[in-house]
């Protein structure tokens, strides 16, 4: 349990850290914002210095998808105050698992109570030499 969760923490945070795409690029920067920059000939053209207690909407976008959008993946794409926080200048993205439980009765006529109603009977075919014949039947 420990492992997947440290898992959906990292996959949670790169896919928000993919998919929260600046707004303002290409947008130009006050010379007293700009920083020394570690790597000659590049020049900053966005910040963030997550200021407040709440995201930059005016800067960021937050992608929203269900659950297996892609990849039948299980994780959900959502914009809450739980998720996504700022505080002391940090951006802090946080995983959260949520479990739904249902109780339904995933067998419908499990019994055969009422024959092969319910029920659909499937034989493989793959044309060719590979033939399959098979009967079913239903007893007590």
């Amino acid at each position: 349990m420990k492992k997947r969760k440290q898992i959906l923490a990292l996959a949670l945070a790169a896919a928000v850290g993919i998919t929260a795409v600046p707004l303002g690029l290409g947008t130009s920067v006050k010379a007293e914002e700009t920083k020394d920059l570690s790597y000659e000939g590049y020049k900053q053209v966005f910040v963030d210095e997550f200021d407040g207690t709440e995201l930059d909407r005016t800067k960021w976008n937050v992608e929203l998808h269900e659950p297996g959008w892609v990849n039948n993946e299980l994780q959900e794409y959502v914009d809450s105050e739980e998720n996504i926080k700022v505080h002391d200048g940090i951006l802090e993205l946080v995983p959260v698992e949520k479990v739904e439980t249902t109780v339904t009765n995933l067998l419908s006529n499990s019994d055969f109570s009422n024959g092969m109603n319910n029920w659909t009977e499937t034989i493989a075919s793959w044309g060719g030499d590979y033939v399959a014949e098979a009967s079913s039947s239903i007893s007590n």
